[in-house]
């Protein structure tokens, strides 16, 4: 599997960290976020709270990304849950992408959950569990 390159990986970090503290020991959710990246390196966040669930709001933030007109590298981030050795999981996903390259990255972070607590602490390093179609922009 192909790995994401330094620049990429810089931004992924940037939206895992700030997905990580707004949930760590809550119940959630996440709020479903886009961290842009234009050619000069500035960093625009927008959240999505549109939508009638968490899947639409984060379908709003990949929509977002679409149509930036200064898009070089993309994080989306939601919330989700995901199952491992038959336990389902509370995890932060983070969806990262770079224009012209021949694909993008899914990476998971875990999170153990109790009774009381969903996000009750992050467990394990993150790690890519796809390698999604980098979202373009829309053609006019």
């Amino acid at each position: 599997m192909a790995k994401p390159g330094e620049q990429l990986l810089d931004l992924m970090f940037q939206a895992l960290d700030h997905a990580v503290r707004s949930v760590a020991n809550t119940n959630g959710p996440l709020i479903p976020f886009a961290l842009i990246e234009s050619a000069t390196g500035e960093r625009t966040l927008a959240r999505f709270t549109t939508g009638r669930n968490p899947d639409e709001a984060r379908l709003h933030a990949r929509t977002h990304v679409t149509q930036a007109t200064d898009c070089v590298r993309y994080a989306v981030a939601a919330d989700g849950n995901i199952t491992e050795n038959g336990q389902r999981m509370a995890v932060v996903l983070v969806e990262v992408g770079e224009q012209g390259a021949p694909h993008g990255f899914s990476f998971v972070q875990r999170f153990e959950s109790t009774p009381a607590c969903r996000f009750a602490q992050p467990v394990r390093n993150p790690g890519i569990i796809d390698q999604p179609p980098v979202l373009r922009p829309t053609l006019p």
